[in-house]
């Protein structure tokens, strides 16, 4: 798009590996801004659409664990015989995303939390602190909120938001 003598144009590109998306501005014959970032590494793909995990394991098997079974079994191995490749420190908005993220990507990683519950980073701030960016700006990856979700939540709804998404 163009507006003032200002070009505007989103960009994708891929490297050996690497693809990503930016956004480019062009003033006269100059780049007069470039942001780019990383969407993915080559080789580490989410699994995601025709590529995600199976999930149930059909048919009967007399010592089969059940998914729950097997997640807590892989929380308490979790820094006791397994170690973590990612430790993330603060278990925030901004850590859980990234939690989640790695999780996905079959990566290895902690999370490291001052606060006993998950969302408490918020629950336990002044009385009236809300989101202070719009509510499209602040989704989680995989779960957004809901479409009635508010524009600008209030902490308590935030924090129990992060409770039920971890």
């Amino acid at each position: 798009t163009e507006d003032g003598g200002v070009i505007t144009a989103w960009i994708t590109f891929e490297t050996s590996v690497a693809r990503g998306f930016g956004l480019v501005r062009f003033k006269g014959d100059l780049i007069w801004t470039l942001l780019t970032t990383m969407a993915e590494l080559k080789g580490h793909e989410e699994k995601a659409g025709f590529t995600r995990p199976l999930g149930a394991k059909h048919g009967h098997g007399k010592d089969r664990k059940t998914w729950r079974e097997e997640r807590d079994d892989e929380i308490a191995e979790l820094g006791h015989t397994k170690q973590p490749y990612v430790v993330i420190i603060g278990g925030g908005q901004g850590g859980i995303a990234l939690g989640a993220r790695l999780k996905q990507l079959s990566v290895a990683a902690i999370i490291i939390e001052k606060n006993e519950r998950p969302g408490d980073s918020w629950r336990k701030r002044y009385k009236s602190l809300c989101l202070h960016d719009p509510v499209w700006y602040d989704h989680l990856p995989y779960i957004d909120f809901p479409k009635n979700w508010p524009v600008f939540a209030p902490k308590d709804k935030i924090g129990d938001w992060l409770e039920m998404y971890t």
